[in-house]
Order: structure tokens, then sequence, then C-alpha cells
């Protein structure tokens, strides 16, 4: 698949605007513009756009994205906002628009993300990445491991330091030091009398990602070493805007705008991972799971209706279709055909041998994939 530059959430309705834009990304088509904001990279409006300046504050202020705003003759209020992310122009100008806001990502294809349901089988397919790198005799860091001990998110001059050659990470969100820790014990603990909201965890979510991956995980992946991640931005696309809408009323759409527009999150959302795996399973099973397990995360989601709602947007296609989009090879794993763990040791190990030979290039350099 030829991955695309960027989408583009366009306001308006003018033909001949829309044929300048086509050449810069994907023009993104709902029914719902609330659903186009939440996955957009760049906002357009012109005078064709209805509710202009309700969608420069929303671009601007929400998806914290770059917008360019054609042709208009604005007044009062509009016309004397400013903000970095705000471009005024005409049609004329919609090429040196793009020129001055580049793709906002680059693909890793060393970086490996797990992501899905509480209870899928996650730490499963960690330790099946694990074997995988001890199979070809990979120098393998484990983050959380040395995070538990000495209560912080290393550097990767650290790491460097403790693993002489390091040539994998494993890492898992949240962390268990700092913010992550104060997450886990305190922002989303089932039973804390001090309740949180869905805006403060969205915003200790996007902090301690925005700690980890400019610590240690971007200069990592800028080396080309291997960066397994257990969990990920996507935790917060799907967990937080159900939060939000479930506990506090909020509409899904327009807080999935928000969660993506925080600058913790789009950090991440620069590193766009070479493989994306999504372990597909009922929210009924892991509720069984979840309930035989020994360890317990005693979280404020552990709950059925909250569990079935994350359920469905992980079976979906949404998330997964803007990762495939970027160049990302996504694979779904089918957690009722995988019976057993070692059934899903031997599917995960299946995946990466596959995708090493055929879509990591031999020196694991950082590639466009043809863009």
């Amino acid at each position: 698949m030829q991955p695309v530059p960027r989408f583009i959430f366009y306001t308006g309705t003018d033909a001949s605007v829309k044929s300048r834009l086509v050449q810069h990304g994907k023009i993104l088509e709902s029914k719902n513009p609330l659903e186009m904001l939440a996955d957009a990279d760049v906002v357009v409006t012109d005078n064709t756009t209805k509710d202009e300046g309700f969608w420069i504050a929303q671009g601007t202020g929400i998806r914290n994205v770059p917008v360019l705003s054609l042709n208009h003759q604005q007044s009062g209020i509009l016309e004397s906002f400013k903000h970095p992310r705000l471009t005024r122009s005409s049609s004329e100008g919609i090429d040196a628009f793009f020129e001055k806001n580049p793709r906002p990502w680059t693909l890793y294809p060393t970086y490996f993300l797990c992501d899905a349901i509480d209870g899928a089988g996650k730490g499963t397919i960690t330790a099946a990445v694990k074997d995988w790198g001890k199979f070809a005799a990979r120098r393998i860091f484990d983050i959380t491991h040395f995070s538990n001990t000495a209560n912080h998110i290393p550097t990767w001059s650290e790491v460097q330091d403790l693993v002489a050659s390091c040539d994998m990470l494993i890492m898992q969100e949240p962390s268990y030091s700092w913010l992550g820790a104060i997450i886990r014990n305190e922002i989303i603990k089932k039973d804390n009398p001090r309740k949180y909201s869905a805006v403060s965890t969205s915003m200790a979510y996007g902090l301690d990602r925005e700690l980890i991956f400019k610590r240690l995980a971007i200069p990592a992946l800028k080396e080309h070493k291997i960066v397994f991640a257990d969990r990920g931005r996507i935790t917060s696309d799907t967990y937080q805007p159900v939060q939000a809408e479930l506990f506090e009323g909020y509409n899904r759409e327009w807080f999935l705008s928000y969660v993506r527009g925080i600058p913790g999150n789009q950090v991440e959302e620069s590193c766009v991972p070479g493989l994306l795996m999504v372990p597909v399973i009922s929210a009924e099973v892991t509720e069984e799971r979840r309930k035989r397990r020994e360890k317990d995360d005693n979280a404020i989601f552990e709950t059925k209706d909250f569990q079935e709602e994350i359920a469905k947007i992980y079976a979906g296609d949404r998330i997964k279709r803007q990762y495939a989009l970027r160049g990302t090879e996504v694979v779904d794993l089918n957690m009722s055909e995988l019976k057993t763990p070692e059934d899903t040791k031997a599917f995960v190990r299946k995946v990466l041998f596959h995708y090493e030979e055929n879509f990591w290039s031999a020196d694991a350099r950082v590639a466009d994939r043809g863009i």
C-alpha cells in the first residue's frame, strides 16, 4: 500500500480548492465533521465554509494542527485572532502552506507496537517478542524492569552505559515511575476517593508518553534500534474518549480531537511504527481472563460497559486503517483461534520473522517506503 503524506479536513466545498489539496494528501470524507477533525493532520477553510471561526478555533486549539484559512473577509474577533498554527492566504498560497508544514511524522521500521483491550494477551506477545530477539542474539533492555527498580525513566545514554551495544528496547505504557506511577497508583485507581477528570487523565498519559519518547525511544529509533512498545498512543485514542463520554458526558469524537492534540501524544504520533499488532478478542473473554490472573490493575476502566465499548474500537478498522495508510504493517491477532499462550507466541514469532524478511531493510534504515 502506498502511504499518503497527510490527512486533510477541508471544511469547504470549492472544487478548485479540492483539486489542489489532493496533490498534498487525502481529503477526509465523513458525514460527521468532528470525526474528520479528529483524524486530520491539517484543517483548511475557505469562503464556502460554514462556521469558519468554530473550525479555526477547533483546529488550532483542540486538535492542535496547522490551519489554512483561504480568501476570507474576516471581521471582529476572528480578524484579530492570531495563532502560530494559523495561516491566512489566497488559494494561490496552498502549495506554500504545505511546504511550510511538512508531513508531521516519520516511519520507523524498527518500531513495533502492540495495543489491545485489557486482558487480550499483550504480556504473552511481549514474551514472544523477547524470544524472537534472543533467537537472534540481540541485547535486550527491559525499561519496565529498570523503572520498577531504579524509579526513573532512563535516557538512551544511560541504557548504552548499562547494556553495551544494546539492540532492542522493551517498554510499556504508562511507565512504572514518575508520572506513570502516579497514573497507575492515583489517577486511574479504581477505589481512590479522589476522582480525576478525563482531561487530567489524558494530560498525564500524554506527558508520561512524551518523557518516554524524548528521553529514550526516539534517540534509540534514530540509531536504528528495535523498540517494542506494550501500549502506545492508540490506548489514549481509545480509552480516554470513552472515559469522557461514559463518565462525564462529552462527545466522543470531539474528545478524541482533544486527546490527539496533546503535545505528548503528538510526539509519539510523529513516530509511526513499522509493525502494529492488535489482538482482537471479546470483552466477555477478557473479563474471565482478568478474574483468573494474578495481576490486578485495579483501574477505573475495568467495568463491563467500558470494556465492551473499548473492544468494539479495537475490533474496528478506523485506527488501524490510519496506521496502514501511513505505511505500517498492521496485523490482527484473532485470539479466538489462538487457544493457548504457546499458540500466540508461535504466531507472533512467525509474524516477526516474516516482517523482518519482507518489510524491514537489511540495515534497519529509517525508510519512507515510497513516500
